[in-house]
């Protein structure tokens, strides 16, 4: 897409929020944002959550990184992806943290590659995904001599079940989810079936939610 095509875009945002409906961003800033919902998704250009799911300005608090992970509590001094968690939970009150992941991940392919392949070429993505290497050696270990597209859907889904454990690690976290005030999902989009799936967190199985 070229630029003229994202100010050509970013002028039918406008026609329609600011000129179509005036009153919505007005109350936004004259009121401040209420999202009910956080969302951790990846950087992929395939998975914009506003767009997948139709989202309305003001009403998702969404931040991305590479392979949608939310890193363990430890060392995350400065971490972004952590202080904007901790801004939904603590400044916003959201209601719902979702960790959405997809088929076709990069940042996954990465984590499953290993840094002896990656480290050279991509050196920030392999210190980024090394926090999830205890998630990556659980996966490999159970799915044995599996082919190279099972090993990266079942990493891909194990991923968004590492990044749930992790955020339950966080007192801010846990906190609001022993009070029933906060609630953990984790959501896998299937790029080319368009098909969203949802981790049941008792049992590690994904069940379709659309398509």
């Amino acid at each position: 897409m070229a630029v003229k095509e994202l100010v050509d875009g970013f002028g039918k945002f406008r026609e329609r929020f600011f000129e179509q409906d005036p009153a919505l961003f007005s109350d936004l800033v004259e009121n401040g944002q209420h999202p009910k919902v956080a969302i951790v998704a990846c950087a992929d250009s395939r998975v914009s959550p506003s767009v997948l799911l139709q989202a309305s300005p003001g009403s998702l608090f969404v931040i991305r990184n590479v392979a949608n992970m939310v890193p363990p509590p430890i060392a995350t001094a400065g971490n972004a992806t952590i202080a904007g968690l901790e801004y939904a939970v603590l400044g916003l009150g959201v209601e719902h943290i979702v960790v959405l992941g997809h088929s076709h991940c990069g940042g996954i392919h990465a984590l499953i590659e290993g840094p002896s392949k990656t480290a050279d070429t991509f050196p920030h993505v392999t210190e980024w995904v090394s926090a999830f290497e205890p998630a990556r050696r659980q996966a490999l270990a159970e799915l044995g001599e599996a082919g190279e597209t099972d090993t990266a859907r079942c990493m891909e889904k194990a991923a968004i079940a590492a990044s749930l454990e992790n955020l339950r690690g966080y007192p801010w976290v846990s906190s609001r989810l022993d009070a029933g005030t906060l609630r953990l999902h984790g959501w896998y989009f299937e790029l080319a079936a368009g098909k969203l799936s949802e981790l049941d967190q008792s049992d590690g199985a994904f069940a379709t939610l659309v398509g």
